[in-house]
């Protein structure tokens, strides 16, 4: 799980494959389960590891692991994303924000809105161009997004900086606040977007997040 927080993918699947070598109960082998599938959706077949994750999620479901469900409902809504099926996938993650706002859960809402906002950013910086079977099919939310795009990342970004339980030192709040700087990046306000990925950047760095790291480095980069 804390390879999977810091983007260390392959390390998140290897761990997890260990995990259901040697565990004992049928919680810690579904757990490796939904933690393997999260991961090899951003380094396989994001088809068949999205209908994994999903039969690991049902089994979850039957069985009452409620936190266990919450962990892995958001990596199937990016994973339906990176499979093209970017209306399903973003309003599962924002139902899951809505729903754990509602009943005032802070984290799994924090942990919803970090990938909502992620999508959000990359959708409207990328510079690749999807299929046309994907714009067809996801037409109104292009669009939603197009429009209202920078609005919705503010305010779930504002919203999970708020969160009560980050700390300053984590990866979390690195994520958070490299996010923050790519929106700042995207408005044009190059000395905020420096600000906040300078800030992002040690605590990334201490913790190992070399995707983040990279990822912070490149958008610094392009600000000189």
């Amino acid at each position: 799980m804390i390879d999977l927080m810091v983007g260390d993918y392959h390390q998140a699947a290897f761990h997890s494959d260990e995990c259901m070598r040697t565990a004992v109960t049928p919680f810690e082998r579904k757990m490796g389960a939904i933690t393997k599938a999260s991961a090899e959706i951003f380094v396989g077949d994001v088809q068949e590891r999205v209908v994994d994750l999903l039969e690991a999620i049902r089994a979850a479901s039957d069985a009452g692991w409620e936190l266990m469900v919450i962990f892995g409902a958001t990596f199937a809504g990016v994973g339906h994303v990176l499979s093209g099926r970017i209306s399903v996938g973003t309003q599962l993650l924002e139902s899951a924000v809505k729903t754990y706002d509602a009943r005032g859960a802070d984290l799994p809402a924090t942990f919803n809105k970090i990938p909502l906002a992620e999508i959000y950013l990359e959708m409207l910086t990328s510079r690749a161009r999807p299929p046309l079977s994907v714009i067809l099919r996801n037409l109104g939310t292009i669009l939603r997004i197009k429009l209202f795009g920078m609005r919705r990342i503010k305010v779930l970004l504002e919203q999970a900086a708020r969160a009560p339980h980050l700390d300053e030192r984590g990866v979390t709040r690195a994520r958070i606040n490299m996010n923050i700087g790519l929106l700042h990046k995207l408005k044009k306000e190059p000395n905020l977007a420096r600000q906040y990925l300078q800030k992002a950047r040690a605590p990334a760095e201490h913790h190992g997040a070399a995707l983040l790291v990279a990822k912070i480095d490149a958008a610094l980069a392009e600000l000189h």
